[in-house]
């Protein structure tokens, strides 16, 4: 049985009125796949991305 990795991006409050993927989430995508990459354990492991782009906590 393959491991598998979630990992869950979200959008910043900066950046909320982006329409595209904003910076913040491919900023966290490439700090968190760096981490991956660099532990043996997790580097063989299948990821499953979720990504939060549209929805600020901001009420």
């Amino acid at each position: 049985m393959t491991e598998r990795i979630a990992i869950y991006l979200r959008l910043s409050k900066e950046d909320d009125l982006v329409r595209d993927e904003s910076n913040s989430i491919s900023n966290q995508r490439d700090l968190i796949m760096r981490y991956i990459r660099r532990d043996r354990k997790l580097r063989n492991q299948e990821i499953i991305e979720c990504i939060d782009d549209g929805y600020s906590e901001k009420t």
